[in-house]
């Protein structure tokens, strides 16, 4: 499953900005200027996913899934930019923003596995289980959209604590 691939990688503890693989180089260089506007940015993305999600029937699934992949892929994006974040800012962290830093990242990547398990079954599941599958899928994607938000925060306030 090409989603979890990302997922399996053995992560060094001061590696961790790297931990879920190799994506966008050069989103991953130059990450959001306007750290509010990123997080509102995807809060919308989040909501207009969520309300296609819903409305989408299981003979619209093909669609389902493909706004689902590229709602998926910006996010791996992002997530990728905010490791790379924590990666540069390593050694100007004190040892409790570090610790918060790498628990939010491990907490992050837990819940982007459960979203790849829900978009396979909402991929390969059967007709009747549509609806609690897509409730399923809905259910996990918001709730990593919660831990990017936590972790982008926990990110931005552990760069705070040393100089």
């Amino acid at each position: 499953m090409k989603l979890a691939k990302r997922f399996f990688i053995p992560l060094p503890p001061v590696l961790l900005a790297i931990a879920l693989g190799v994506g966008q180089p050069a989103l991953a260089a130059n990450p959001p200027a306007d750290d509010k506007a990123s997080v509102e940015h995807i809060s919308q993305e989040s909501e207009d996913l969520m309300k296609a999600l819903k409305a989408y029937t299981v003979k619209q699934r093909n669609e389902a899934l493909k706004k689902s992949q590229a709602a998926l892929d910006t996010l791996d994006r992002r997530i990728e930019a905010l490791e790379a974040q924590v990666d540069q800012r390593w050694d100007k962290m004190d040892q409790a923003a570090r610790d918060k830093a790498r628990a939010s990242l491990k907490a992050l990547r837990e819940q982007r596995r459960e979203v790849a398990t829900w978009f396979g079954s909402m991929r390969d599941g059967s007709v009747e289980a549509w609806e609690e599958v897509k409730d399923g899928f809905t259910g996990a994607y918001q709730a990593l959209q919660d831990a990017w938000k936590n972790t982008e925060k926990d990110v931005a306030a552990g760069d705070k604590k040393k100089p």
